[in-house]
């Protein structure tokens, strides 16, 4: 668990919303949901595999290998969500329903003592061993085709995902001067520049009025390096438009990066990672 997470949340509220999900009397799903409500920092991914390793009889990991092996079995046509990178908690209990019924198959065929933890394996191996690589293109266009329109939040993850493989320090919802509280920084230390910043404010329904002065006041921070607006083409057009007509200062200083793109340079990161994970090039202590 990294300092960051531990100082974003406590490490008491930590451990009093892990024992909760994992060990709390409601149904999965409330439990999942009530996680991520409280503690930031945690991912579906790294839910699914807390999870996962503490009762792998109930509960399976959820990663892109798993996604696409699904499109492979033709499972997207009913469960939508393989099209997220982040589940809600039903949509991870509807998944761990249709893991169980794709594990009782395996069982029929003779494959004892299986848990939904050995899916992972099972469904990352079917997918590496796909020999045909227009199927994997198809599969990859099955999830763009009608990609799923991630929330305010999840553009937010990703946008710190992309910031930290980038190497910067990167943090969500951080007040960069008084009165100016923005959705993400990135930050460098470089040389005896001292620290630059990189300031982004994600534009989905909120007034567009209060994310330009937002975006004003952090101008005031000298580190402040460029401001970044986040959102979809349409709302760039009409936020552009707004700026135009405010000081020169202030609209050079300005960025706009579409929604999608972001999802794109987040998703060609996990291709990285995963390619580059394949080279080993930190062996496990464990010797596996």
């Amino acid at each position: 668990m990294s300092q960051k997470i531990v100082d974003e949340n406590s490490l008491r509220a930590i451990i009093q919303n892990l024992k909760y999900l994992l060990y709390g009397e409601d149904d999965i799903w409330l439990r999942y949901e009530g996680f991520r409500k409280n503690i930031k920092g945690f991912g579906s991914a790294i839910l699914a595999e807390i999870l996962a390793f503490v009762f792998p009889d109930k509960y399976g990991i959820w990663n892109d290998s798993t996604r696409k092996a699904f499109s492979i079995l033709g499972i997207n046509d009913t469960f939508h969500a393989i099209k997220k990178s982040q589940l809600t908690g039903a949509e991870y209990a509807q998944y761990n329903a249709y893991l169980s019924l794709i594990m009782d198959e395996y069982k029929k065929l003779g494959i004892k003592n299986l848990d939904l933890l050995g899916m992972n394996y099972i469904l990352s191996a079917f997918w590496d061993s796909t020999p045909n690589d227009i199927e994997k293109r198809k599969v990859d266009d099955v999830i763009q085709e009608t990609p799923h329109i991630a929330s305010h939040s999840e553009v937010i993850d990703r946008i710190v995902s992309i910031g930290e493989a980038l190497g910067f320090k990167a943090d969500r919802e951080k007040s960069v001067v008084k009165g100016a509280k923005v959705d993400v920084i990135w930050q460098a230390n470089i040389a005896n520049l001292g620290v630059v910043m990189y300031v982004f404010e994600v534009q989905s329904k909120g007034s567009i009025d209060s994310l330009i002065l937002n975006l004003q006041r952090a101008l005031v921070n000298q580190s402040v390096q460029r401001l970044i607006v986040v959102a979809d083409d349409k709302s760039i057009d009409t936020i552009r438009g707004e700026i135009a007509i405010l000081p020169e200062n202030f609209r050079r200083a300005v960025s706009y990066w579409e929604i999608s793109d972001v999802n794109r340079a987040y998703s060609l990161v996990n291709d990285l990672f995963s390619i580059i994970s394949k080279l080993e090039l930190v062996k496990s202590e464990f010797g596996y």
